[in-house]
């Protein structure tokens, strides 16, 4: 399904394009004036591509308020609060999307199959550079080819666009774990996240029930191995586990692959990051430093 409501969308997007010759969402961003015409198409509540976006049972396809988010990773005051879509697209990826059409002539001949590696890439990703692009499908491989061992396979993880829809309220109950080393988290790591000690002191009194745990580690393996090592031990000693364990899907570099800010001890945002084994330098975005110390 997530395949065909990409086309979807897509058609959308580009069918705005054709219309105004830009992407009206984005006049005020870029500090343009709209036209009459832009006015009342951005007051009409079908296109509203800053909310998320869902497909109602009869198939249409709809932006904003009764997107659908897992049960327990809102506080209980934001219950009608919209966070995280059945698909993965909000705000900053749908933006991201505007940026291939805005200012592009896109031909109405292009191959089916380009449009839609074209908008896989602007979901996933944002107008990223090819350099980077390449980096990103290289750091994904790693990780699907573990996450496909029958070992790992049923283990559930999380986009991080999922992940920062949800960090942006603090009601949300979700608590980010970077099973990093501390050499590895004082580079930069998601603002708040806290560390495997300071998880297990919380498991143990409790602090955690009915929340989600959200495990990282740089491309998302290590802490994969994590939660099914935890969940394992939980099972082997017959305990119900009081919160939900899952891992980030593609690591911390999808999280700044994407745009999201990581933070130095000091709480600044950096535009550094830690590279746990040699190889893995080559996966960290062009626009970060790439940093390996053990101190």
């Amino acid at each position: 399904m997530r395949v065909t409501i990409f086309g979807d969308i897509f058609e959308r997007h580009l069918n705005v394009v054709r219309q105004f010759g830009r992407f009206p969402h984005r006049n005020e961003l870029l500090g343009r004036t709209s036209t009459p015409a832009e006015v009342v198409f951005l007051d009409d509540p079908r296109f509203r591509f800053d909310l998320p976006v869902q497909r109602t049972p009869t198939g249409e396809i709809t932006f904003g308020p009764k997107a659908h988010h897992p049960s327990g990773l809102l506080g209980h005051d934001a219950s009608d609060t919209n966070l995280v879509s059945d698909l993965p697209v909000d705000c900053s990826e749908t933006l991201a999307l505007a940026a291939w059409f805005d200012g592009m002539a896109l031909q109405p001949s292009l191959p089916a199959k380009k449009r839609q590696s074209m908008l896989q890439r602007a979901l996933h990703a944002g107008n990223i550079s090819d350099e980077d692009w390449t980096r990103l499908q290289k750091m994904n491989q790693m990780y699907n080819d573990v996450k496909q061992q029958p070992q790992f396979a049923d283990h559930p993880d999380l986009l991080m666009h999922d992940l920062y829809r949800v960090l942006q309220y603090p009601s949300s109950r979700v608590v980010v774990v970077d099973i990093r080393h501390d050499y590895e988290r004082r580079v930069s790591t998601i603002a708040h996240a806290i560390s495997v000690a300071e998880y297990r002191r919380r498991a143990e009194l409790g602090e955690l029930d009915d929340f989600i745990v959200v495990t990282c580690c740089t491309i998302g393996v290590r802490s994969l191995k994590f939660v099914a090592k935890e969940l394992q031990n939980m099972d082997d000693m017959g305990v119900t586990p009081a919160y939900e364990l899952t891992n980030l899907r593609y690591g911390l570099l999808s999280w700044i692959h994407a745009g999201y800010p990581v933070v130095d001890p000091s709480g600044q945002p950096v535009k550094r990051f830690h590279y746990f084994r040699d190889r893995l330098a080559a996966l960290v975005p062009t626009t970060y430093e790439a940093v390996q110390t053990q101190t």
